[in-house]
C-alpha cells in the first residue's frame, strides 16, 4: 500500500514542486493550501506523514497541528516542518512523542526525500 503524505503550504509553487517530487517516488499525496484544508484533509485523508509549513497565511501551522492533536487526530503522525522561518521558530514537536524533522526553504529534494524515508521507516 502506498504511504500517504499530506503537503501543507500556502505557496502554490511549493505544493506543485512537492507533487512533482513525491508522486514519481510512489507516494499518495494530498495538497492543502490553507488552514481549513489542512484540518479537513488531516482528518479525512489520515496521512502517514505531514509536510507542514509554519506560516499558513495568518495562521501558524504548528498551532493548527496542536489543535488537531488535542481533538485526537494525527496523534503519532510524523511531521516534517518546511519553512523559511526555521531559524526564527525553534519549535519542538518532540514533546508530543512524535517523530519530526525541520528543513529550511529552499529545501534540497534529495534531503527531503531522505528525511521522508527515515520518518516513514519507523
Amino acid at each position: 500500500m502506498k504511504k500517504k503524505i499530506l503537503c501543507v503550504d500556502d505557496e502554490l509553487n511549493i505544493l506543485n514542486i512537492l507533487r512533482e517530487l513525491l508522486i514519481p517516488e510512489g507516494y499518495d499525496i494530498e495538497l492543502a493550501k490553507d488552514a481549513r484544508e489542512f484540518q479537513s484533509k488531516a482528518v479525512s485523508f489520515k496521512p502517514d506523514l505531514i509536510l507542514l509549513d509554519i506560516m499558513l497565511g495568518d495562521k501558524n501551522g504548528v498551532q493548527l497541528l496542536d489543535d488537531l492533536i488535542k481533538k485526537g487526530h494525527c496523534l503519532q503522525t510524523p511531521v516534517i516542518v518546511l519553512s523559511g522561518l526555521v531559524q526564527e521558530h525553534q519549535i519542538s514537536l518532540a514533546g508530543a512523542g512524535r517523530k519530526f524533522a525541520m528543513l529550511a526553504k529552499p529545501f534540497k529534494p534529495a534531503e527531503l526525500l531522505g528525511q521522508i524515508k527515515i520518518l516513514l521507516a519507523g
